[in-house]
Order: C-alpha cells, then structure tokens, then sequence
C-alpha cells in the first residue's frame, strides 16, 4: 500500500490500522503535503500506539508527487499552516524574503537564524522557489 496515494478505505487495509488513524494519517499527509519517509509515520498523532514495525511492512512511500511551497508565493498563514513551522519561523521566512528579494535556492532560508540545520534538513522537501 502507497501511502501517499491512497485512501483512508485502502489505508484500513493494513493491519493495524482502525478507521480513526487512517483519518489521522490522511489529515497528517495532506498538511504535510506527503510523506518523505516511512520515518515521519510516528509524528501522526496517536499513532505512537500502534505496532509501527508491523505497519510499516506494508506501507510504501512514492515522493515523487509531495506537495511543495512555494517560498515566494506563500502566505504567512500558509507557511505557519506547515506542521513543522511555527509562527515565529514562518515570519522569518517571510521578512527575509522581503529585506533580500525572491528566494534563488531552497538553502537561502538556512541564512534565517530560526531555521537551524535540524528543521532544514525536515522541511527542505516541502519547498521550491519556482513553479
């Protein structure tokens, strides 16, 4: 089973998994804009009660289609809508585009003080500059 693909009926499907975490896990997915990683599974809430070993042997994850930001275009209230973003970094991420111009590469936001090594390593594959 694919996870970013399917739906809540398929993601049913897995041993496992009850009709309230495939809503969770679709709702997580969708503000994300997907999965990276069969890693991030555990960031859905209460799926830290499941077996996740068991789950993720039938589960896999196609990144190709992820749902990415435009950090030229995006609001603050898009940005802070990110589930790894807080207010203070998407603000950030906003005046700095502002005080330098458009965003050239996606490792310009590392020259953000709020946006340490650790954060831009989870949210650099959400975010593009250019459609």
């Amino acid at each position: 089973m694919e996870l970013n693909s399917e739906d809540s009926i398929a993601l049913i499907s897995v041993s496992g998994i009850c009709p309230f975490y495939a809503n969770q896990t679709i709702k997580y997915r969708n503000d994300l804009g997907g999965f990276i990683s069969l890693k991030q599974f555990p960031e859905i809430w209460g799926i830290e009660k499941i077996d996740l070993e068991r789950v993720s042997s039938q589960i896999t994850i196609d990144n190709l289609n992820l749902i990415k930001i435009n950090l030229n275009t995006y609001t603050l209230e898009g940005l802070w809508n990110h589930p790894f973003l807080n207010y203070k970094q998407s603000k950030s991420i906003i005046n700095y585009m502002m005080q330098h111009d458009d965003y050239k590469l996606i490792e310009d936001i590392q020259d953000i003080v709020l946006i340490d090594s650790i954060l831009f390593r989870k949210i650099a594959p959400y975010f593009k500059t250019h459609d």
